[in-house]
C-alpha cells in the first residue's frame, strides 16, 4: 500500500476521511437535539444564540482532539509498537498538542469541504431544486450516509489529509538530515 503514487490518498487518509465526516454527522445531530431542547426549556435572545451557535461550530476542535488523544491513548496501552514518532507516548487526560493540531486540522478539512462540495452542487444544481433552503438539509439532519454531497467532502479530506502527510513526511526528513 505504501508504494501509492503521492497524489493518491492513503489509507490512513481515508480513514481520517471517513471519521471526521462520521464524527461531524454525529455532533449536527447531537446539537440539533441541544439546541432544540435548550431553545424549548430557555428561550434565548439573538447574542445567545450566536454565542451558542458559535461554540457549536467550533466545537468539532475539541471533539476530534479529544477522540484523536483517546485513540493514540488506547493504541498505547494496547498495541505500543504502533506508536508514531511524532507524537511519542500520550499520558493524561488532556489532549496535546499534536491532537489540537488534528482537531483544527479536522475542523478546517470539513469546513474547505463543505465549502468545495457546496459549490460544486451549487454549480451543478439540478433544475428541480427551487430554493437554497434544501441545499443544506444533508447537514441539518441525518441523512442517509452515501450522498453525493459526502462523497466529494470524503474525497477533499482524504486529499487534504494527505497533503497534510506529505507536508510533514516532508519536514520529519528535513529535521533528521540536519541533525
Amino acid at each position: 500500500m505504501n508504494n501509492l503514487p503521492a497524489w493518491i490518498p492513503n489509507i490512513n487518509a481515508w480513514l481520517s476521511s471517513f471519521l471526521v465526516i462520521l464524527l461531524s454527522r454525529g455532533l449536527a445531530y447531537v446539537f440539533q437535539l441541544v439546541y432544540l431542547l435548550l431553545n424549548y426549556f430557555l428561550p434565548f435572545s439573538l447574542r445567545e444564540k450566536l454565542i451558542v451557535y458559535s461554540l457549536f461550530l467550533l466545537s468539532p476542535i475539541v471533539l476530534i482532539a479529544v477522540v484523536h488523544h483517546g485513540l493514540h491513548y488506547i493504541l498505547d496501552r494496547f498495541f505500543p509498537n504502533t506508536r508514531s514518532l511524532e507524537i511519542g507516548k500520550v499520558e493524561g487526560f488532556f489532549p496535546g498538542l499534536i491532537s489540537w493540531w488534528e482537531g483544527l486540522f479536522g475542523w478546517q478539512a470539513l469546513a474547505i469541504a463543505t465549502l468545495i462540495s457546496g459549490s460544486l452542487f451549487a454549480f451543478f444544481l439540478p433544475p428541480e431544486i427551487k430554493s437554497l433552503d434544501n441545499l443544506w438539509d444533508w447537514w441539518v439532519v441525518i441523512k442517509p450516509f452515501l450522498t453525493v454531497m459526502t462523497l466529494i467532502q470524503l474525497i477533499v479530506i482524504a486529499y487534504l489529509y494527505q497533503f497534510e502527510s506529505l507536508l510533514r513526511n516532508y519536514l520529519i526528513s528535513i529535521g533528521s538530515r540536519d541533525r
